[in-house]
């Protein structure tokens, strides 16, 4: 039996995701890839707070994360994109890896501006979510050419790209398998106050503003 890889399109119910879901009109604006299918290894780039949009990185998501506890309807597709124990392994060695990185990997929080226009900000060990899933893809050489040719890659083009392999749609809190799965962290839904939440936006942009910086000078 051959294993899969499960990427996960969703909405997110952020101000962000709305924007982006009306740029693109299209009902998605996150995307994840699961190693199994109860989401219980799923990973992308995403805040790491709630309310701090700004801050944020790699991170394990559950579907508790995405779904706020179960106080919002999220509706998803699922994609079963079948690959062999080689491509299992190559993509959950990189994931391995960026876990184990002792630099941070942090979110580009300036590409979800230009994303939905296909425009890119390359920066130094910082992605947005749909970039992630598509280089794993990449790395299992599953992504299509049509994907590969583009600078940047949404949410929606998963759902286009692999149409064939829909495993599951419809609100999250009904897929089954992900019952099982342990729930969100609870500091996902720490309250924080203004002045935390400035701080920390100001020094995540200041960060990220360096990497974009890191990433143009090493590339001259």
């Amino acid at each position: 039996m051959h294993p899969y890889l499960y990427v996960v399109v969703s909405q997110t119910h952020t101000r962000i995701g709305k924007v982006i879901r009306k740029v693109t009109k299209s009902p998605f604006s996150h995307s994840s890839i699961s190693l199994t299918a109860d989401l219980s290894q799923m990973y992308s780039f995403a805040r790491y707070r709630l309310q701090s949009p700004l801050k944020g990185g790699f991170v394990q998501e559950t579907p508790g994360r995405l779904t706020l506890l179960g106080e919002e309807e999220t509706y998803v597709h699922i994609y079963r994109i079948p690959v062999s124990w080689m491509q299992y392994r190559a993509v959950a060695h990189s994931i391995w890896r960026m876990q184990a990185d002792e630099e941070e990997y942090i979110y580009n929080a300036f590409a979800p501006l230009l994303a939905p226009f296909g425009r890119e900000v390359n920066a130094y060990k910082a992605e947005i979510c749909s970039q992630f899933v598509a280089q794993c893809l990449r790395t299992a050489g599953v992504l299509p050419k049509g994907l590969c040719a583009k600078s940047v890659v949404l949410p929606k083009d998963f759902a286009e790209a692999f149409a064939e392999y829909l495993y599951y749609r419809g609100p999250l809190e009904q897929y089954r398998p992900a019952w099982a799965a342990a729930p969100a962290p609870d500091d996902y839904f720490l309250h924080l106050g203004w002045r935390r939440r400035t701080t920390e936006a100001c020094k995540s942009v200041a960060v990220l503003m360096y990497r974009v910086y890191r990433a143009h000078r090493y590339k001259a």
